[in-house]
This record gives C-alpha cells, sequence and structure tokens, in this order.
C-alpha cells in the first residue's frame, strides 16, 4: 500500500477464499474510504489493485493502520 497525493493505492495479492472481496470492501466502508478505481482477479489467486480516497478529511489514516484493517480482513480470526 503507498500514499500519492490524497489518495492510497493498495495492491493485493492472496490465496482464494470466501468472501475475500465483500470483506475487503467492508473494510474499506468501515474506514470511511471511497473506492476510486479497482480491479480484482481471481483465476490461481486472489489479487485487487485499487485506488481509493478517504470520505472525510477530519479522518486521517496511516499506512500501516490500514494495512493492518486489510489484513485483518483478508484474514478473520
Amino acid at each position: 500500500m503507498e500514499k500519492i497525493g490524497e489518495k492510497f493505492q493498495v495492491k493485493i495479492k492472496s490465496l482464494k477464499g470466501e468472501d475475500k472481496l465483500i470483506n475487503i470492501l467492508e473494510a474499506f466502508e468501515e474506514m470511511g474510504l471511497s473506492v476510486a478505481q479497482a480491479r480484482a482477479s481471481c483465476q490461481d489467486t486472489f489479487v485487487m489493485e485499487a485506488i481509493f480516497v478517504s470520505q472525510s478529511k477530519a479522518k486521517l489514516w496511516s499506512v500501516y493502520g490500514m494495512t493492518d484493517t486489510l489484513v485483518r480482513a483478508l484474514y478473520p480470526l
């Protein structure tokens, strides 16, 4: 994940599994993020690239905080 101006770019590669895309999109929503552009594939593995922006200027996210949230969305306990 990297920050590009006020946008964030994320690239995810994971083993295929149920609800990966749903969990990621729910995590974006919980963080108050809007997906500006996304591309996903799940042929051999789950792969997603997305650019997203914060819906609120009041809540600022760090790359570390976002990465941690997405990892928890991909691999829930």
